[in-house]
């Protein structure tokens, strides 16, 4: 079995005040949450690169459904749980993932759930103390947006209130994610990344692992294929790195990410619609033999290598 290592092994501390620049002084200083990069995927997790499904949400059914079927198989890590407010329309977003998480969590108490909150995207400073209300025990917390790269002050901010809510998950954070603020104009060139694209990928992630666990990119929107030098760019600098649309192409990105997220990849394909996003029988229902043939990709992987 592989574990993760880092050359990143020491402890990053965030000193809270209210200065809207960071010196490295305050970055290293003594009083905050430890961050040693991959240091939590570890405790949850002991072959990489880790699998998580994610599971988007219509009902509380639907939830328990799918998440038994991941479950089931041998070799998935653990399940992210997303919201849409299309695909259900009696319950708000957020009571629909308090109430699948429940369930989901009272029947699966030991297994790896994360979530991702869409609603609080615009308001990241209220997402900890949400999860922590609503979500007991959630062992990850993924938003498409982690602001470093955006807006320093608020990226602090938001660690400020991480601290205060005791969250002590996973905080999985985007960069150069899709439908969010580009980090340049051409990140997601192929075959080839301009070299400016490359500097300001390092330098967005460079900073954004000061107030993450794990850095997590992705194509330009929904199904399609991240960049691979965007990947290889950010693991540069970012470690752990997850990726989020590539579980076609595992054995192509795994050298470079830690944690795969997918969706569209594992989804059942509706025999009038294909797999459309506004289709709950395809787009919320996983495919077990792509789920098998997924943790297949990753053991073949882990074989040659």
């Amino acid at each position: 079995m592989k574990s993760f290592t880092s050359d990143q092994t020491n402890l990053h501390h965030v000193e809270i005040s209210d200065t809207n620049t960071f010196t490295n002084e305050e970055i290293s200083s003594s009083k905050t949450i430890d961050t040693k990069y991959g240091e939590k995927l570890n405790l949850h997790f002991t072959k990489f690169p880790v699998l998580l499904p994610v599971i988007h949400l219509s009902s509380v059914e639907q939830s328990l459904r799918n998440a038994r079927l991941c479950f089931s198989i041998e070799g998935i890590d653990g399940i992210i749980l997303i919201a849409h407010s299309h695909h259900h329309q009696s319950l708000s977003s957020l009571q629909l993932t308090a109430q699948c998480y429940a369930a989901i969590r009272n029947e699966f108490p030991n297994r790896f759930i994360g979530v991702n909150v869409l609603k609080f995207q615009h308001a990241p400073l209220e997402v900890f103390d949400w999860v922590m209300k609503n979500c007991p025990g959630c062992q990850c917390i993924q938003t498409d947006q982690a602001w470093a790269c955006v807006n320093k002050n608020l990226a602090k901010r938001i660690l400020e209130a991480r601290i205060r809510s005791g969250f002590s998950g996973i905080y999985m954070g985007g960069v150069a994610f899709k439908y969010q603020e580009r980090v340049h104009e051409m990140q997601d060139a192929t075959p080839e990344l301009p070299i400016e694209a490359i500097k300001a990928l390092k330098h967005a992630g460079s900073l954004t692992t000061k107030y993450v666990d794990v850095v997590i990119t992705s194509g330009t929107k929904t199904g399609d294929l991240p960049c691979l030098e965007k990947a290889k760019t950010l693991n540069s600098v970012c470690q752990p790195l997850a990726v989020s649309g590539a579980g076609e192409y595992l054995e192509d990105f795994a050298p470079f990410a830690q944690v795969f997220l997918s969706a569209t990849f594992l989804s059942k394909e509706c025999p009038k619609h294909g797999i459309i996003d506004s289709c709950d029988e395809s787009f919320c229902e996983l495919d077990e033999e792509k789920l098998r043939k997924w943790v297949q990709r990753r053991n073949n992987y882990l074989l040659d290598n």
